[in-house]
């Protein structure tokens, strides 16, 4: 088992941009033209500086906002725990990127100490987090104490020791929380080259990718507390390919719980585990999708100590069990699918053990919401397979609504669509024994849709094709005249999947095709 060391820096808090401060609260400015003089407290005076308008901030009482406005601002900005503040966030511009240029000459935003006792809580929220460069832990962000990350980006930032994007290490209690942001193009040259996480740390609606550590957890590094990660992408990270380098989207050392549900784990790579690499955490994976992962052990998912339900493990390259190389305390929580067999799952708790999952050709891309998902192609055996409700979230990664069955890993076919509609106005008349066609249209549902009379007949001689919709053939033995019909379509669904019932979409249409 894999450990690291927990070093720190603190940051805590961002709320949303160029927010008023509330009644117990002050707002400080920043912008380029401005002056490292005064208080800083007005628009119109403006500091050039975030780490002066911190200083200033240090004397302050309740919750400080420090404004700053759209810009690029070279600075390494550092808190101290001897603060007045009860919590800061530094709120950059909602519509125009706000650069924090670390010029490699430090982490951009760090604790002071590393140690107890920390800062109040610190919220970066609307910031361009890039080009921190530091022999210690955290490129970007070097926290030990609470740190809330939104609407940002950190990237291009390097550490020598654990961390590239982002270190939260050093005590149990530190807590980092990243929401709608995307970690990107870091390194370490030890483990965590997105984030190193030794306390309680959540991420949420957003992407970490292209990060890069040799030891372990090119993505993320887990060796402390709790680990949570929902409606996320983790992808096209990597560590070093020779033994026992591991982990190329998530590393997790232990000893606290580690969450995965909802998320896309996909092209990472490393030596065991491509996509992830269990050392010996309690690891629970619900409704995620774990694809076009390579190693040379485990290409998809690699260790021990492992639950996975409602889950996609497919598409992974190895040497050897290219989806799972799992021993020790494995959970099958059912309803998964793996397509080389290696992953143990069963018949017995409703799996689909060596079953091609029907992936989308274009693999990880926008499929629409906050993260780029693989989607399933129509058919796919994962489309609403899963019966168990405690394994349907309300819904998918994208945020589209998901109902009970649902699809298998992380992105679900039932999203909100158009109404099924016959469009076809009416039918042009036939001639007795003469050739006639004619296709009948539709919009909407979810397509391939099925075709079928529901009351009344075609006059004697024509058929309609329930795959095409098209009416054909050469009326013959019936009288001139009018014959009227219902025609019902219904898209891809199914009314029963494995006896469980379920509604679909279909719609109907009188329509009457005249014989002269």
């Amino acid at each position: 088992m894999l450990t690291f060391a927990l070093v720190a820096g603190v940051l805590a808090g961002i709320s949303v941009a160029a927010t008023a401060a509330s009644a117990s609260g002050t707002t400080l400015y920043v912008a380029t033209g401005g002056s490292d003089a005064g208080s800083c407290q007005t628009q119109a005076t403006p500091c050039a500086s975030i780490s002066y308008a911190v200083s200033q901030a240090s004397a302050l009482p309740g919750d400080v906002t420090i404004s700053v406005a759209a810009g690029t601002y070279d600075d390494n900005v550092v808190f101290s725990s001897a603060v007045s503040w009860r919590s800061l966030t530094i709120d950059g511009s909602p519509t125009t990127p706000t650069g924090v240029d670390g010029t490699s000459s430090g982490s951009v935003f760090s604790d002071a100490s590393n140690v107890a006792p920390t800062p109040p809580p610190v919220t970066l929220d609307h910031l361009v987090v890039e080009d921190g460069s530091t022999s210690g832990t955290g490129g970007g962000i070097d926290t030990s104490g609470t740190m809330t990350v939104i609407d940002s980006t950190v990237s291009n930032n390097s550490a020598t020791g654990d961390g590239g994007g982002i270190s939260s290490t050093g005590i149990s209690s530190s807590t980092l929380t990243v929401t709608d942001s995307t970690i990107s193009d870091n390194n370490s040259a030890a483990y965590g080259g997105g984030i190193a996480s030794g306390g309680n740390t959540t991420v949420t609606d957003s992407t970490i990718s292209g990060n890069s550590a040799p030891s372990g957890g090119g993505g993320t590094i887990s060796g402390g507390s709790a680990l949570t990660i929902t409606d996320s992408t983790i992808s096209d990270n990597n560590t070093g390919d020779v033994y026992p380098d591991s982990g190329g989207g998530m590393y997790m050392a232990g000893p606290g719980l580690v969450t995965v549900a909802n998320s896309t784990i996909a092209s990472n790579g490393a030596w065991a585990g491509g996509g992830i690499a269990n050392g010996g955490s309690p690891l629970v994976v619900t409704d995620t999708t774990i694809a076009e992962n390579a190693a040379y052990v485990g290409g998809g998912i690699a260790g021990e100590d492992t639950s996975l339900g409602a889950s996609i493990v497919a598409a992974n390259t190895a040497q050897a069990y290219a989806d799972c190389d799992l021993s020790g305390s494995i959970t099958d929580a059912g309803y998964n699918l793996d397509d080389d067999g290696s992953c143990g799952f069963s018949k017995a708790h409703h799996d689909l053990s060596d079953t091609n999952p029907a992936l989308d050709p274009a693999r990880l891309r926008n499929n629409g919401g906050p993260t780029e998902t693989i989607a399933l192609e129509p058919g796919s055996p994962a489309i609403d397979h899963v019966a168990q409700a405690s394994l349907c979230p309300d819904a998918d990664q994208r945020g589209n609504a998901r109902s009970v069955p649902c699809d298998i890993g992380a992105y679900d076919t039932d999203m909100v669509s158009a109404p099924l509609e016959i469009t076809t106005a009416s039918l042009p008349d036939a001639a007795p024994h003469a050739e006639y066609s004619r296709s009948l249209a539709a919009t909407g549902g979810n397509p391939p849709y099925k075709w079928s009379v529901s009351s009344g007949h075609l006059p004697m001689g024509l058929h309609l094709k329930k795959s095409t919709g098209v009416i054909s053939g050469k009326p013959k033995g019936v009288d001139d005249g009018t014959y009227t019909f219902t025609v019902r379509v219904v898209d891809h669904k199914t009314p029963k999947v494995k006896g469980h019932v379920r509604t679909y979409n279909q719609s109907t249409k009188v329509l009457s095709i005249a014989i002269s």
